[in-house]
């Protein structure tokens, strides 16, 4: 973590936050009028201070480079996604999109076009930073950055409709209705997308051990396992984002097991020999750290 707050705090950064602020301030008196309200101009000053936020530490928190149109190398494959970790950068990519998505539906109180707009925002980032020579171009940051979007267009949502509701002294039946049924697609999104990954991950690696290994025993094991067959785990660990590996063997059984983590979530698969047969075995978070050589 200090590693990224020191990135994040380079005199670079730090001036560049000084004039977001600034610009913030003279850009909501500009349009202080049809705003109308202080609660709104005070919704759109975070609007303005965050958004510029996410321009400085994206794409200003270095001096930027030579333009370089060559630099922009996409892959935007699944494999990005697949490897993707929720890490400390995860997290960071997600926050960094929630207070300006939050503040921009408390303006203009257009939930689904602000996540829309975020995503698209998100998109130009990525693509600019190769070319800016600030970073590279990477399918789970606009993952991330989306999730972070619709949590704070969300947030927005459920304090628009407490607000409007005690200024009506009444409950708007229809509008809760709908804020549920939104707080439900970001739930699903949200959730969605990292368990949908990390099964899609565990199936795909499943077919691929059985189709390697099928009809082999122990005793093949045995004979393979540090010759002819270093090759074939090699292949299927590339082609499945290298995950960790742990096993043992016996003169009746061997297992290996291999653990990915995808977006926070863990799943492993355990390959067992025997001395009739070959077999996989899925398991998901805890039970992928038991032991499993008894």
């Amino acid at each position: 973590m200090t590693n990224y707050l020191s990135a994040f705090t380079t005199p670079w950064v730090l001036t560049g936050g000084v004039v977001v602020v600034v610009a913030a301030l003279l850009l909501t008196w500009l349009v202080r009028r049809p705003l109308a309200t202080t609660g709104r101009r005070a919704a759109f000053f975070g609007f303005a201070a965050t958004g510029g936020a996410v321009a400085v530490v994206t794409l200003f928190r270095e001096p930027p480079q030579i333009w370089c149109t060559s630099c922009l190398v996409a892959d935007w494959g699944l494999p990005r996604l697949l490897n993707g970790q929720l890490g400390t950068e995860g997290l960071l990519n997600v926050a960094l999109f929630v207070p300006v998505a939050f503040f921009a539906v408390l303006v203009w109180r257009t939930p689904v076009v602000t996540v829309l707009v975020a995503a698209l925002g998100s998109l130009l980032i990525e693509l600019l930073q190769p070319m800016w020579g600030v970073g590279v171009n990477d399918l789970t940051d606009l993952v991330t950055n989306l999730a972070g979007a619709m949590i704070g267009s969300a947030a927005a949502a459920v304090v628009l409709l407490i607000a409007d509701s005690l200024t009506a002294r009444r409950f708007l039946t229809g509008r809760t209705v709908r804020v549920v049924v939104g707080l439900l697609v970001v739930a699903a999104v949200v959730i969605g997308i990292p368990v949908g990954l990390a099964t899609y991950r565990q199936n795909h690696a499943h077919a691929q051990l059985t189709q390697l290994f099928a009809g082999t025993t122990v005793a093949d094991y045995h004979r393979h396992a540090d010759t002819d067959w270093v090759a074939k785990e090699r292949v299927f660990k590339a082609q499945n984002g290298t995950p960790s590996e742990v096993g043992y063997a016996t003169s009746t059984v061997a297992r290996t097991r291999y653990t990915w983590t995808t977006f926070g979530l863990t799943h492993c698969l355990t390959a067992e020999w025997t001395r009739i047969a070959f077999s996989v075995t899925d398991e998901v978070g805890a039970n992928c750290r038991t032991p499993f050589h008894s």
